[in-house]
């Protein structure tokens, strides 16, 4: 899932910087970062528990603790990338997109209707990918092992990962069960570069996987937090993905 990402840059490269300075006494005791996702993959179940799912709807709830906004949404995927999240924003609306596995789309009361492409596509079709959390080096042009770190209180090994329209992650892999603990994401938009540090917490398996149940991001000075209410694996109708009326219109 990836009700992903947005927007800490000065603490994030001074932490990079940090950990590459201390890092050449331990260079040759690092693992690759080949080998810290292969140990992430097996920490969250295993690639054959997470091949095994074909279905996923996740129920969350989203707070902006300064706003006092709370708001309820719902993650639906299938394999392998059929995808529709649907957020609702008191006060204005359903926020909805999707990918019915050809066409990626947006539709809110902000925006209106639209299809996406380019960078846009792009960033939606690896957030929908069913095996995003199996699928590392193809989703990501590189990735590198930077050094240790500490992030959520837990000292981990920091990975870079760089994608094809240049976005940066800085993963961080617990070191005790390699699990990831967090990552500072640096991602281009039309406003400019946004950056974003984003923890995960209290892991619990569903359907075979472990996964998060509470995720806090931090960006341009405003605090989110999202809860898995539910998550369930039951099998969900096709013409769930179907695009919406407006979206068809836009085709025509």
């Amino acid at each position: 899932m990836s009700f992903r990402t947005s927007p800490l840059r000065a603490l994030a490269l001074a932490g990079a910087a940090l950990t590459v300075a201390a890092a050449p006494a331990q260079a040759q005791t690092l693992p690759t970062a080949e080998q810290v996702v292969a140990r992430y993959v097996a920490a969250i179940g295993g690639e054959q528990a997470i091949t095994a799912q074909q279905f996923r709807r996740v129920q969350i709830e989203m707070s902006m603790p300064a706003a006092g906004v709370t708001m309820t949404g719902e993650m639906l995927q299938a394999r392998p990338n059929k995808a529709l999240m649907n957020i609702e924003f008191p006060g204005i609306g359903s926020m909805r997109q999707g990918y019915d596995g050809q066409v990626a789309w947006s539709l809110n009361p902000v925006q209106g209707a639209k299809i996406l492409g380019g960078k846009e596509l792009a960033d939606v079709l690896r957030q929908f990918d069913f095996e995003a959390n199996l699928r590392f080096s193809h989703l990501f042009r590189s990735m590198e092992t930077v050094g240790r770190g500490e992030m959520n209180g837990e000292k981990c090994v920091n990975v870079r990962m760089v994608t094809e329209g240049g976005d940066e992650v800085l993963n961080c892999f617990a070191d005790d069960d390699g699990l990831l603990v967090g990552a500072v994401v640096k991602t281009s938009t039309e406003a400019g570069q946004t950056e974003s540090t984003i923890t995960f917490h209290d892991y619990r398996e569903f359907g075979g996987l472990k996964m998060p149940t509470r995720t806090s991001m931090s960006a341009g000075g405003q605090q989110m937090e999202m809860v898995v209410k539910s998550m369930s694996t039951d099998p969900i109708d096709a013409s769930v993905f179907e695009l919406p009326a407006e979206i068809k219109a836009l085709r025509q």
